[in-house]
């Protein structure tokens, strides 16, 4: 699975991307991959599922599924269950179930004073430049 953005921090948005290869010896029919995500996860989904199609035998497709991650998530690893479902060519319907790790990263730290000290800095260069202007006109 990829993630776009792949540094995921309280209230990003996000396209998780999964990679399904039917390594079985028949094509799959209608490969749908769904998601189910526990309540206290800090998810919340467009969309929890996306259709794949028909995948021959050594076929890939991908799904992909937005995501935003709630604003006061904590920094950790969640563990989200996925399940990939198709029909074969006898018509049975074929589940597989696997669990996918997600981190959330801490979001970056905002540094509000820095934008002041640059503020006093930059109205001291102007006052100093003011001042020698200002005396070597006098001169």
């Amino acid at each position: 699975m990829t993630s776009v953005p792949d540094n995921l921090t309280p209230g990003a948005k996000a396209e998780f991307r999964i990679k399904v290869k039917n390594t079985g010896n028949e094509k799959a029919e209608s490969v749908s991959l769904r998601v189910f995500k526990d309540a206290s996860q800090p998810f919340e989904f467009d969309e929890k599922s996306d259709f794949i199609g028909k995948l021959e035998k050594g076929d890939s497709g991908d799904a992909v599924l937005r995501v935003t991650v709630d604003n006061n998530a904590a920094a950790k690893k969640y563990l989200l269950d996925v399940e990939l479902r198709g029909i074969d060519e006898k018509n049975n319907v074929v589940i597989f179930s696997r669990t996918v790790p997600i981190t959330v990263n801490p979001a970056p730290r905002n540094l509000p004073a820095t934008g002041i000290f640059w503020g006093f800095d930059g109205h001291r260069w102007a006052v100093a430049i003011g001042y020698y202007l200002k005396k070597r006109k006098n001169l």
